[in-house]
């Protein structure tokens, strides 16, 4: 299995069964063989023959000296240099022995400290053909390029020369790079495309004094064009880019180097304790000032989905007698459940519970044409005849040229192959064939997401690379203005994809030292200042909680841990109209000794928002990974509470039920969802299937740059990987010595990695998802060692990881590749960060308009007269269901008291403030059904409130401020 390589395709998927289970692969297809390319120098091999007499290098250096001492000038400095043909650079064993063989001149400056090489090849006088001497295992440390800050080269062209060591005893004699071994000539020349974009870079640098990143976006590829495209070389080098010939790669090619809170002893908690500076204590609500209610502020929480939800005068109304009715126009775009998934459709006609609707054809299944994403639609004068149950939810659909689409200028949501119910229509069928056609005038476009609107400025904490963000961006209802970050390779790698990254405010440290200078009231023009951020997205740090993390208890994860406080004393400190926490499934586990997911929902409905809880798998969105998370998203009273964003792609097979941990009621909470997909889910193959083959990715991919692994494998690792079987799927270290591939064992005396069912150095199974990305790539895991390329033998790559999290290719990632992997592994992804987005954008429709950007609304609080309050018992019914083959209902009621406020007779203004809750205090929701919002009148937007001195006729001169 070293030698040869047995080619198998994952079996397609037969669409006439069921979504949500996929046929085995058949590893009986064979295809072809494949010789794996040469990573040693051939002379390391037994038995080599080398094509002259091997000589000394002080002998061929004498005789070359003395026949030909012809010296040349560059740059004002005098060199010799000698022709070197039929080279092969490499690492030495001898020197390396955990990591030899060929290495390309790209990668030497990688390798640390102060490393030799070595070479092979035969020397000879640059003018003639003779004499000739071949060399063998020839040590050299130095490279020299030419041709550098100089606009008349089109290229380095042959000016690339090493120095050996024994050259540089001898004064400038140099060894100039002519033609490279067969086995070693794909490491050169990627060497040479490199080597030629480095020599464009640093003219364009000496040419424009001040150049920004954002410049290699947008303009680097004009004046690359401008200078030297009457040069075939260079279009030659710029062709090597293939299909993806755009400045992006040469972008990516530029910029990739460029118990949680601490326990104290002594701590008295009993509530007979002294009360000293720094406690935090409950006091009773002071009656005796005017500008203190007794107004109490209603929620009800919805068991069904999860939430808590600002208290409506529908919720005291029985859930049979309530309106289900839909209303569709003609024109509307819908999905309809057919057998086993939904499909787009145009409504025609409605009449009663009948709807006739346009069937909108799927270009890629429906006409064989693989080319073609999966949410690109056909216009047709088919029609169908369905009942109005038929129809689950709209869908957005949009018309664009053909042009549009070749050119890659379709926007998100409608170029992310249906993540978030979003089609395109390009064509129409019209006899037998598909012509282009423009929108028709019946046809409700789905909306512009290039519109200008107004949008919710929202603050970014631990923002990471900002896909997260970037995601809830494309949902168009949101637009972020200030960035937190720690780690300097994330802050760059957000600031170099962020559409306006001039006007985004970076601000690179702790998040606590962020919320200082906001609290403090300093000045800083990084910092958002009390009144105006309208959003929070917080990706807080998961290694705290993470299952794979057995070290839960240090002190880095004890403070990761502690990111959730930081969250909510944000969210309490700014009061935005929205936020969001995302974070591992494991923060519900009951193995804390308080529950962090129900402290934290606490907190947030003790501040008065609305709450969503929602468990989200990365599949259900489109995105080839097995990766599952938990968000909470808030909303403040009054305003619309985005829904769950609903379901697009299918579980795989053997998904089973799950949830995040279970009520006081007995019954689940955070469930898993399952609905009726529009597509089937995508596996580790269809996500990564156009990347080309690296085989053991020693060779870089020029038009990919990022298609390259995050480490460099041993010599003893690359062996493993090479004798862990391809068949039958999912085979790892265990089936390698079991079945005998490896002679001997690398891990004497780990029982646990080399037997089942260790997943150590074990496959990817292509026909399934790719294993949850994490910040590190650890294929000696027996846990979490699933790593390997499925065909190849290699460790999957970053691009295959930013696949599983869903970077669109157009965007980079700066810092080294471990840096790469690691902001890879932190985000979330992209999927289902776009479908939140939307989510949003949906709840914002609802919303009164948002005031336009620098205006800023002021509330004034008005004292409430001591007036007797009406107060009355109401029941409130709240519905708890389950679902999971078959859905079951239960009511429960419960009965609260509400407090209602009376208006001032003078003013017509009236107050509400929180209240207290009876039974059982807000920092414990053991029973969460308990806790409820009073309905307010306009939408709450407490960020906005300004603090006045009220003092109403007949007051004391000792009334207090009012401080909101």
């Amino acid at each position: 299995m070293s030698s040869l390589e047995w080619i198998s395709s994952p079996e397609p998927i037969n669409e006439e069964k069921d979504q949500q289970t996929v046929s085995p692969p058949n590893c009986d297809d064979f295809v072809g063989v494949v010789i794996p390319r040469q990573t040693l120098n051939t002379s390391a091999f037994e038995g080599f023959e080398p094509p002259l007499p091997k000589s000394t290098e002080r002998d061929a250096i004498d005789t070359l000296l003395r026949d030909f001492s012809s010296y040349e000038i560059y740059d004002g400095s005098e060199f010799l240099s000698f022709q070197l043909d039929d080279f092969s650079i490499y690492k030495d064993r001898a020197t390396n022995e955990s990591n030899y063989g060929l290495i390309a001149l790209n990668d030497v400056a990688k390798v640390a400290g102060s490393p030799v090489f070595f070479f092979d090849g035969t020397v000879r006088p640059e003018v003639v053909d003779d004499p000739v001497f071949y060399l063998e295992r020839i040590s050299f440390m130095t490279v020299s390029i030419g041709g550098y800050e100089d606009l008349e080269r089109h290229g380095v062209g042959n000016d690339v020369w090493i120095q050996s060591t024994h050259c540089n005893t001898r004064g400038q004699i140099w060894y100039r790079l002519g033609k490279p071994a067969r086995e070693y000539a794909p490491y050169h020349h990627t060497f040479l495309w490199v080597a030629n974009l480095a020599k464009h870079f640093v003219d364009y640098l000496k040419e424009k004094r001040n150049v920004a990143l954002s410049a290699f976006k947008s303009h680097f590829r004009e004046w690359l064009w401008e200078h030297h495209h009457l040069d075939s070389t260079f279009r030659g080098w710029l062709e090597k880019l293939g299909d993806r010939m755009s400045v992006r790669q040469l972008h990516q090619q530029l910029v990739h180097r460029m118990g949680f809170v601490p326990r104290k002893r002594g701590v008295v908690t009993g509530s007979k304790a002294p009360i000293e500076p720094g406690d935090v204590v409950a006091i009773n609500r002071d009656n005796q000032t005017s500008w203190k209610g007794d107004d109490d502020l209603w929620q009800t929480y919805h068991s069904g989905d999860e939430t808590f939800r600002t208290l409506h005068k529908g919720d005291f109304e029985c859930q049979c007698s309530k309106s289900q009715d839909r209303k569709y126009n003609v024109g509307d775009t819908v999905l309809v459940e057919t057998s086993d998934v939904l499909e787009p459709v145009e409504i025609v006609e409605v009449s009663g519970d009948e709807v006739k609707v346009r069937v909108l054809l799927r270009r890629s299944r429906d006409f064989n044409d693989d080319s073609c994403r999966p949410n690109e639609l056909v216009y047709t004068g088919h029609f169908r005849h369905i009942h109005l149950e038929q129809i689950r939810r709209r869908c957005h659909i949009r018309f664009f040229s053909e042009e549009q689409r070749d050119k890659g200028d379709i926007p998100a949501p409608y170029n992310r192959d249906g993540n978030g119910s979003a089609f395109y229509i390009t064509c129409e069928e019209s006899a037998q064939e598909l012509r282009p056609m423009t929108r028709p005038a019946s046809f409700c476009d789905g909306f512009d997401p290039l519109e200008a609107k107004r949008k919710l400025r929202a603050l970014n904490l631990f923002c990471g690379g900002g896909t997260f963000d970037r995601g809830l961006e494309e949902g168009t209802a949101i637009r972020s203005e200030w960035a937190v970050e720690w780690d300097l390779p994330p802050m760059l790698t957000y600031r170099a994809n962020h559409t306006n990254p001039e006007e985004v405010k970076l601000f690179r440290g702790s998040v606590d030292d962020f919320l200082a200078v906001a609290i403090r009231g300093q000045r800083s023009d990084l910092v958002a200042k009390l009144g105006q951020v309208e959003f929070i997205s917080a990706g807080s740090p998961c290694q705290g909680y993470s299952l794979a993390n057995s070290r839960k208890g240090n002190k880095v994860s004890l403070r990761n841990s502690s990111m959730i406080a930081s969250v909510a004393a944000y969210v309490d400190f700014y009061r935005p109209q929205y936020a969001i926490l995302e974070n591992v499934p494991a923060m519900a586990s009951k193995t804390h000794e308080r529950n962090p997911l129900s402290q934290l929902i606490c907190a947030f409905v003790g501040l008065g928002y609305q709450l969503r809880l929602m468990h989200l798998d990365a599949w259900s969105y489109g995105a080839p990974q097995s990766r599952s998370r938990l968000f909470l998203l808030i909303a403040a009273p009054g305003l619309q509470l985005p829904e769950h964003p609903a379901l697009t792609h299918s579980h795989p097979m053997g998904t089973t039920l799950r949830s995040l941990g279970e009520a006081p009621n007995g019954l689940p909470f955070g469930e898993r969802r399952w609905e009726v997909p529009i597509f089937k889910f995508v596996s580790a193959y269809e996500g990564t299937k156009d990347l080309p083959d690296l085989d053991r990715a020693k060779i870089a991919s020029i038009p990919w740059p990022d298609h390259r692994t995050s480490r460099n494998e041993s010599n003893m690792t690359q062996v493993i990987i090479d004798q862990v079987p391809k068949h039958p799927r999912k085979s790892g270290f265990p089936e390698a010595m079991t079945k005998g591939f490896l002679n001997f064992d690398p891990f004497p005396g780990d029982i646990k990695r080399r037997n089942p069912p260790s997943r150590a150095w074990s496959r990817v199974d292509p026909n399934f998802l790719i294993p949850t990305i994490t910040t590190a790539i650890s294929p000696h895991c027996k846990f979490t060692g699933r790593w390997l390329h499925w065909r190849e033998d290699r460790l999957l790559t970053i691009m295959e990881a930013r696949r599983a999290q869903g970077y669109p290719d157009s965007e980079v990632l700066v810092g080294r590749a471990a840096h790469q992997w690691k902001i890879v592994g932190n985000s979330v992804a992209r999927q289902v960060a776009l479908a939140l987005g939307l989510s949003i954008r949906e709840a914002t429709l609802c919303n009164p308009p948002l005031p336009p950007y620098g205006e800023t609304e002021e509330i004034i609080e008005t004292c409430l007269n001591k007036k007797k309050r009406k107060r009355r018992l109401s029941e409130i019914v709240v519905n708890t269901s389950t679902a999971t083959v078959v859905t079951t209902t239960t009511t429960t009621r419960y009965r609260l008291e509400q407090d209602l406020s009376v208006e001032d007779s003078s003013t017509g203004i009236s107050t509400l403030s929180l209240g207290e809750r009876t039974g059982t205090p807000f920092n414990d929701i053991s029973n969460p059904l308990q806790v409820s919002l009073s309905p307010l009148s306009k939408p709450w937007n407490p960020i906005l409130k300004t603090v006045k001195s009220v003092k109403d006729e007949g007051s004391s001169s000792e009334d207090p401020i009012l401080i909101d």
